[in-house]
């Protein structure tokens, strides 16, 4: 990816399409899990990774620092735990398939269940990371049992940008090349209504309350 100028490395890499919680670690922040991996992880399996133990307890380890990384609080921590669990049993799993001869199944089916349950397990988590304490948490996952039908925060534009987005996730790289591409041959006129018609389209979905950054306070 090219900016200003510079190539810098992709950072995201369509990390919903992820199969199991590792891979999506592969396809989420990449900068963040890179960083992890081989200053965390190595640092305390080492060559002792083919210890079960060892690995499962510096993969826990190593999600806690990366909610540590976030901020000093304990949604963050609930966080990185989650994580954590899921990557150990996704290991687990893994191992105990191969013990018992349990073949891998590579089906359609299969793999969208795969997704599903990644992106679930995801959002899951999400609500920790987001809220501004355990309590609220709590109190967001007591509103998603509860199945209300009420609908007053769902506006129309959102729910065109929400399909938009997750159209453009499941989009295969080439063709987002193929319209990148596409729009930088386009005139200049061109480029300028379209450019003008995003902004109009975000102005509408924006909220009109000031949000603060979360990232200024890691």
């Amino acid at each position: 990816m090219m900016l200003l100028g510079f190539a810098l490395p992709v950072n995201f890499n369509a990390p919903y399409r992820a199969l199991d919680l590792p891979d999506f670690w592969r396809r989420w922040h990449i900068s963040l899990s890179t960083w992890l991996r081989d200053y965390v992880f190595f640092a305390i399996a080492g060559p002792r990774a083919r210890n079960a133990m060892v690995l499962y307890g510096a993969l826990i380890v190593t999600m806690l620092v990366g909610g540590l990384w976030h901020g000093p609080a304990w949604t963050f921590l609930l966080w990185g735990l989650l994580h954590g669990v899921g990557l150990v049993t996704v290991r687990a799993w893994a191992s105990v398939r191969k013990r018992i001869g349990l073949a891998k199944h590579n089906s359609r089916s299969s793999r969208f269940a795969s997704v599903l349950i990644t992106f679930h397990f995801v959002c899951f988590a999400w609500i920790f990371f987001r809220a501004e304490t355990v309590d609220r948490a709590l109190a967001m996952l007591s509103h998603l049992l509860a199945f209300t039908t009420d609908t007053s925060n769902l506006s129309i534009p959102l729910i065109l940008v929400v399909a938009l987005g997750f159209i453009a996730h499941w989009l295969p790289d080439g063709w987002l090349e193929i319209a990148r591409n596409g729009f930088v041959r386009l005139p200049a006129p061109v480029q300028a209504c379209a450019l003008f018609a995003l902004a109009i389209g975000l102005y509408f979905v924006a909220s009109s309350d000031v949000v603060p950054f979360i990232y200024s306070r890691f």
